[in-house]
């Protein structure tokens, strides 16, 4: 029942959280693969056929490898995987991390996504911990949800723990081993990002993310890709992470930790109770623009050609849509639909138009620094002009403008503040000639009134003798 629950749960929490959208998306499994190993090419391949990341995805000995296909902003979305369990007792895995952020990423990045899998059904009476699930832009980690520890089946029975910490900081450690009193109660650590988890016993640590990421080796129980920790006889297993969880002689595995290096940041501790999962969502990038298409994406920065336009594409029929790319057999040569701009500010506007399919295009300048930008233009037409000075030497110079209008003032170098001596009237650029305060006065030492300190001679008064 505890089981059932858990499951229930994931799936309700994993409609909304993987909720579809117009915008493009990838999802990467564990294709089908268990245990300490991750997925080969041709695992790969029979998993991705026939979606959008067909061909697009290289194993490297069980990480998968992708190539960033357009500059934007992304979401990520992970998964870590649960821990092991025994299907004949009632305890359970701990439950993997689900982790979520946004990321800029350039087209032509190179991911490298490990999807972590659930800590292996128990051979002894425990079990390995679940691997973390990561997604790494070589060699900064993005984002990382650790995988739960796996169950113990016996001294005493317990569920593992689940993955709830979050590091603020990636410390990457590998989790501590546990070696029991008894020489068969032993469990590994499990793998973090930098460093391996410790070993004890027969039941060995988890592997770091940067030494490949495998599952432990256990004698009882192995740990899921990812960096799951093993298990030999009653304890779990440490699960994979950022840091990898410790391992537990004596009750449950304890879960990894996970990672968000990203904007808005989402976590949900102890949410997974399957393998991992990865899904990359763009966010603003290149998409459908059309309105009335049926993929229509509001975010779409540019269109990249992909909008699926139902109607009819015979141009002989009286309803012909000349955008629709699928025909919907709507072509009827008594229809009295007519397809094209009904927005009479565009330049194709058609009064006779009765349905409008997103054709209607303005020419026009769609710079705003331009002294003819038009707001509503919707293609550049190379008109934009702004009057100035062009002439780069001169003192007022426009960057923008491209139409002299014989404003161009000449440079003249100098003083500029009249409060110096230097001053010079002219000039309309500070050389940094101003050297001496100006003091004004009578510079006549014979005069009535000399000073001596000033250096502008103003009107002097002559001495009056009588």
């Amino acid at each position: 029942m505890k089981k059932t629950f858990y499951l229930v749960l994931t799936l309700i929490f994993s409609a909304n959280l993987f909720a579809q959208v117009n915008a493009p998306s990838w999802t990467f499994t564990n294709c089908g693969q268990e245990g300490r190993f991750g997925p080969d090419q041709s695992q790969v391949n029979n998993e991705y056929s026939g979606t959008s990341l067909e061909g697009q995805v290289i194993s490297n000995d069980g990480i998968q490898e992708w190539v960033v296909p357009y500059t934007g902003i992304y979401s990520i979305e992970v998964l870590g995987a649960a821990g092991g369990e025994r299907y004949d007792y009632p305890n359970i895995g701990g439950n993997g991390a689900y982790t979520k952020g946004e990321f800029q990423l350039f087209a032509g990045d190179e991911l490298q996504i490990l999807v972590g899998q659930k800590g292996p059904e128990a051979i002894g009476e425990g079990s390995g911990g679940g691997g973390g699930t990561f997604v790494v832009n070589s060699p900064i980690p993005l984002i990382i949800a650790g995988g739960g520890g796996g169950e113990s089946g016996d001294n005493p029975h317990d569920d593992g723990h689940p993955s709830t910490i979050v590091e603020n900081v990636l410390l990457g450690n590998g989790g501590q081993g546990d070696c029991g009193s008894n020489s068969n109660e032993e469990a590994g650590g499990g793998g973090g990002y930098s460093y391996n988890g410790q070993n004890c016993g027969s039941a060995s640590g988890g592997t770091s993310f940067l030494n490949g990421g495998y599952g432990s080796s256990g004698s009882s129980s192995q740990g899921g890709f990812g960096g799951g920790g093993g298990q030999s006889s009653d304890g779990g297993g440490g699960g994979g992470g950022a840091s990898g969880g410790d391992g537990n002689e004596y009750g449950g595995g304890f879960g990894g930790t996970s990672y968000i290096s990203g904007e808005n940041q989402e976590n949900i501790a102890g949410y997974n109770s399957s393998h991992g999962q990865v899904v990359i969502r763009i966010l603003s990038g290149p998409g459908c623009n059309n309105e009335t298409a049926s993929n229509y994406w509001e975010n779409a920065t540019s269109d990249d050609g992909s909008c699926l336009i139902y109607g009819c594409t015979l141009p002989f029929f009286p309803n012909y849509n000349a955008l629709a790319n699928i025909d919907d057999a709507s072509c009827d040569m008594s229809s009295l639909n007519v397809f094209g701009c009904s927005q009479d500010w565009a330049d194709n506007y058609d009064q006779l138009v009765t349905d409008d399919n997103g054709s209607c295009y303005k020419d026009g300048c769609m710079s705003e620094w331009a002294e003819n930008y038009d707001a509503i233009a919707t293609i550049d037409d190379g008109s934009c002009f702004l009057n100035g000075c062009t002439d780069s030497a001169m003192l007022n110079f426009s960057f923008y403008a491209n139409q002299d209008d014989g404003s161009c003032i000449v440079i003249v170098e100098g003083c500029t503040d009249s409060l110096y001596v230097e001053y010079n009237q002219q000039a309309n650029v500070d050389d940094g000639s101003c050297y001496t305060i100006a003091i004004y006065g009578c510079t006549d030492p014979n005069a009535f009134n000399y000073d001596p300190n000033a250096n502008i001679l103003v009107e002097c008064v002559e001495y009056l003798y009588g």
